[in-house]
């Protein structure tokens, strides 16, 4: 789970997490979650063993119902 700490009571989308997002460690967090992501990435698409337990666990999550499939999304 990636956040990025505020004051008390801060939320998103407040002065408080603007102060908050502008710190030096907010923003190596938020390269080292940017960097996992994009290896992670790199991951599913040069490893076909690591795609397919991907795809089994994205199938079996839409099975039980814990996404929408797109295609059930209204536009």
């Amino acid at each position: 789970m990636y956040s990025i700490p505020t004051r008390p009571d801060g939320g998103n989308h407040t002065v408080d997490f603007t102060y908050s997002a502008q710190t030096k460690p907010a923003h190596e967090d938020g390269m080292n979650v940017t960097k996992a992501l994009a290896l992670t990435g790199l991951r599913v698409l040069t490893d076909d063993a690591f795609f397919a337990e991907v795809k089994a666990a994205f199938e079996a999550d839409e099975e039980i119902g814990n996404r929408p499939h797109a295609r059930d999304v209204e536009q």
